[in-house]
C-alpha cells in the first residue's frame, strides 16, 4: 500500500495564516468604524422628526439665502448632528473668547471642548505640527468640517 504524504502545516505557515487573519480582521474593523454613520457620537435617544410635546415654536424668521423659515426647537433631540453642533459651539465660543496672541488658542479650545475624545485626539494628531493659528484653523476644518472626516456626521 502506497504511503500518503504527510500534510502537516509547519509552525511558520500557521504563524503566517494567523497573522493574515488578524490583519484582515483589523482592516475590517477599521473599515466598519470609519464607515459607521454614528462615528464618534453617542447613541441617539431621540431622533430628529416631528416635534413632541416639549417642542418650542420659535416662529417665522427670514434668512438671506433660505427665505422665510418656521423654526422649532426640541431640547430632547440628541442625534449626531445635534451633538456635532454642541461640539462646534463649545470650541468656537472658547476661540471667540480667547486672544489672537495665544499661539495655541484653537488647540487649547478643542482640548477643552464638549467634542468626543476621539475627535479631540484626531485634531491633536493633525495639529501637533501647527506653527500658527492659521495652521490650527486648517486642521480644525479638516477634523470637524470637511465632508467625510471622522468628526463630521453623515447627514
Amino acid at each position: 500500500m502506497p504511503k500518503t504524504p504527510d500534510r502537516k502545516i509547519s509552525k511558520r505557515r500557521w504563524i503566517i495564516i494567523v497573522a493574515g487573519l488578524v490583519l484582515l480582521l483589523g482592516v475590517a474593523a477599521v473599515f466598519i468604524f470609519l464607515n459607521s454613520p454614528k462615528g464618534p457620537w453617542a447613541p441617539t435617544t431621540m431622533e430628529y422628526g416631528d416635534c413632541g410635546d416639549d417642542c418650542v415654536d420659535l416662529g417665522l424668521h427670514n434668512f438671506a439665502h433660505a427665505g422665510e423659515v418656521h423654526l422649532f426647537y426640541d431640547k430632547d433631540v440628541d442625534d449626531a448632528v445635534v451633538q456635532w453642533a454642541t461640539c462646534l459651539e463649545s470650541a468656537i465660543s472658547c476661540i471667540k473668547a480667547g486672544s489672537n496672541e495665544d499661539n495655541d488658542l484653537i488647540s487649547a479650545c478643542v482640548a477643552a471642548s464638549a467634542c468626543p475624545k476621539s475627535c479631540q485626539a484626531d485634531y491633536a494628531g493633525r495639529a501637533k505640527s501647527a506653527s500658527s493659528l492659521k495652521d490650527q484653523l486648517l486642521y480644525f476644518q479638516q477634523t470637524f468640517l470637511k465632508e467625510g472626516s471622522l468628526c463630521r456626521p453623515v447627514e
